[in-house]
Order: structure tokens, then sequence, then C-alpha cells
């Protein structure tokens, strides 16, 4: 795992700052192949992690972002793929995964949890500060805490060597079919 504080410079948070530039991560997963130029902030930033941290440069990546509301979490999971050919036989992890806490978010709570064993009673803690990326390596179990206060905004993406299924129709999807298909949520 990497913990890197003061990740980007002034001029790009500068443009993070602006809540509508994060509407189009938020709510929606988006495909991003290596094979071409990035098209925006966001895979100039992947662009960006994957030098600055020395990471395998994968086929792509599948980023998106969280707005945590107040009262909310999200649970233990890990970043996969689970899918393939519409079918739920098959888990697969990403490659890495990594966090970038790059919106001056106000809020109390929203810990980045990783277990130091099996039963998860001792956990290591990440706190989610302004201007630090986090990379958790292939198939890492973690979890985001209650936010107490606020809303946490945090974008993430993972790496992949084949293009998960998600993305077999289309390179943008919204969050709400993934919840629907995956967790049969409305």
């Amino acid at each position: 795992m990497i913990v890197a504080d003061d990740f980007i410079e002034d001029e790009v948070l500068e443009k993070l700052k602006d809540r509508s530039v994060w509407n189009h991560v938020v709510d929606y997963y988006t495909w991003y192949d290596c094979s071409r130029e990035p098209s925006n902030v966001w895979e100039e930033l992947i662009d960006e992690a994957v030098k600055r941290l020395s990471l395998p440069k994968p086929l792509g990546f599948e980023y998106w972002a969280n707005d945590i509301s107040e009262g909310s979490d999200i649970p233990w999971h890990v970043d996969k793929d689970e899918r393939e050919n519409g079918v739920n036989h098959k888990v697969v992890t990403s490659e890495y995964s990594c966090v970038f806490y790059g919106f001056p978010s106000i809020f109390w709570g929203g810990m980045l949890e990783i277990p130091v064993e099996d039963t998860k009673t001792e956990v290591e803690r990440i706190a989610p500060k302004y201007n630090r990326i986090v990379m958790m390596p292939k198939g890492l179990e973690h979890r985001v805490t209650r936010v107490w206060t606020g809303n946490r905004l945090a974008f993430s993406f993972g790496a992949w060597n084949k293009k998960p299924w998600l993305f077999s129709e289309s390179d943008k999807v919204e969050s709400k079919f993934l919840k629907e298909l995956v967790y049969g949520e409305k």
C-alpha cells in the first residue's frame, strides 16, 4: 500500500475545487483505455498517479467518484468485476486501486479502513486528507466508515488488464445500473 500526501499541484487542485467538475464522475463508472490520450482532468490525474507512484500501466482504468452523505458508509468490499458475459459466476479483481481526496470537503468520519487480520477486529485507518492519494494492491479488502457530518467526496480508479464486463456495451455506465445488476437495488 502507498499513501502520498500533497499529491498534485495547486493549479490542478484549483480545477477540482469546482464541484460541477465532479458531476462527471459521481454516479458514473467510466472506462479509460490507456492506448489513447487522456480526454479530461480525471484521466490526466490517473496518468499522473501512475507516473508519480511508479505503478504499472495496465490495459485501462475504471474510474468513479463516491459522494458519501451524512449518515452513510461503504461496507467491506474488494474492487472487482462481479460478472462475466452477464453471468454472476466469476469474480475478477483489479490489479490495484487508488483513491484520491481532491475536493476540499468539510466532514467528520469517512475513514478508509483496511483489516489487519481476518476477524477485522484490528484495522488500519487512513484519514481522508485533502490532496492525499492511497494505492491499494490487488484484492485488498477495505471499507469507508460512517460519515457523521458533511459529505465525503473522493475520486477512485482501478487498473485492469482486461476490460471489465461492465463496459461491454458502453465506456460510461450509470452507477444505478450496476447496483440494480449486481445487488438487485432499484
